[in-house]
């Protein structure tokens, strides 16, 4: 996963946010350092089902996330956290809400969460119901992303929903 997770030691580097704290806000604009991806493996067990259920993460989670100021980043990570609960509608409409917020931007793409958001709420869309409008957002993504398979899995998964096995 390419996500910031290892910097030089800056005083004016600092997360932020209260849940998938992230330093990107607060990077300077014209740091000198450069970045790279590297195979260093960070071993992560907060999303692992038994932590989850000990520290009842989901809830805590959307009683942190309440806290945060508005935005796509935040609906998105409310959607996330309904889904994980499989809170089917009340994800969708945070997903939904994320997705029109980026899809109005020239570089949407380029969002960090962008790809993720895509399949997240086009599930969110087929677990209501919305098999169209599920379609209709993965394909766009696809246009986007044309290498994340997990897109091309949830279009073949819509067309299961709707009973079309040639599809």
């Amino acid at each position: 996963h390419p996500a910031l997770r290892l910097w030089r030691h800056r005083p004016d580097v600092r997360y932020a946010g209260r849940v998938h704290e992230s330093v990107l806000g607060s990077l300077p604009v014209d740091l000198p350092e450069r970045f790279e991806l590297v195979d260093l493996p960070i071993v992560h067990h907060g999303y692992l089902d038994r932590a989850i259920a000990r520290k009842d993460k989901a809830q805590r989670n959307l009683a942190l996330l309440a806290l945060e100021p508005p935005g796509p980043e935040t609906s998105f990570n409310l959607g996330s956290e309904h889904l994980r609960l499989g809170a089917w509608a009340e994800a969708a409409r945070h997903l939904d809400d994320a997705w029109l917020a980026i899809c109005g931007r020239p570089d949407w793409g380029g969002a960090g969460f962008a790809s993720l958001l895509a399949l997240r709420t086009a599930r969110a869309r087929r677990e209501t119901g919305r098999l169209q409008a599920a379609r209709d957002l993965l394909l766009a993504a696809l246009d986007r992303f044309p290498d994340y398979t997990d897109l091309v899995y949830d279009l073949a998964a819509c067309a299961a929903a709707a009973g079309d096995r040639a599809a």
